[in-house]
């Protein structure tokens, strides 16, 4: 069920997580390569980085929700 979720996440981005998506995607500026919307667990991370265990949480609408 996560797995499905994230897929629907990704083909619908909330408005919050464009921008820093863009700048993430492609290792740019680290080399750190981040995924989208990764199952950990009962959880999805907006994005990770598995190899470094790094994982961040963007804030936005869809976050407000119950």
């Amino acid at each position: 069920m996560p797995r499905q979720f994230a897929g629907d996440l990704r083909q619908s981005p909330p408005d919050a997580e464009i921008r820093p998506w863009a700048a993430l995607r492609g290792r740019p500026c680290t080399g750190y390569k981040f995924r989208r919307h990764q199952p950990i667990g009962p959880v999805i991370v907006d994005f990770a980085c598995t190899r470094h265990r790094l994982f961040v949480e963007a804030d936005g609408g869809r976050h407000n929700e119950n």
